[in-house]
């Protein structure tokens, strides 16, 4: 029997966001889901039985925004590594979720599946 690829939830708002983080992580071989706004991620977090890192925008649709929704998985799902990424201004790390890292937009791809690969290595 095959073992499952990790799979990486990837929420975002942002078409051209979301679309260029699944292609890169499509592309370093992970599985890969999606969902525009926190309640959809949630639904598919619960859905999923191995998701093994999410990686949210703070700022999208909805009355829940990435800070709220990390921190539900890290209450949730401890053992998910959560990254959050804005392009606005630096969370206060009282605001991040527990063991979250943040991330800047715009952001090196490179350097950005190499923060996951390390997260995910250590879960």
């Amino acid at each position: 029997m095959a073992e499952e690829k990790p799979c990486v939830l990837v929420v975002d708002d942002d078409f051209q966001i979301l679309t260029l983080l699944v292609d890169a992580f499509e592309e370093a071989g992970f599985d890969v889901a999606t969902a525009t706004n926190a309640i959809d991620a949630h639904t598919v977090l619960e859905g999923s039985g191995h998701v093994g890192l999410v990686v949210t925008d703070i700022k999208m649709p909805g009355r829940v925004d990435g800070l709220v929704f990390g921190q539900v998985v890290a209450d949730q799902h401890p053992g998910i590594p959560i990254i959050v990424i804005s392009g606005a201004a630096e969370p206060d790390d009282r605001d991040l979720p527990a063991g979250a890292t943040f991330v800047s937009k715009p952001f090196d791809l490179s350097a950005l599946l190499a923060e996951a690969r390390l997260l995910m290595d250590e879960a």
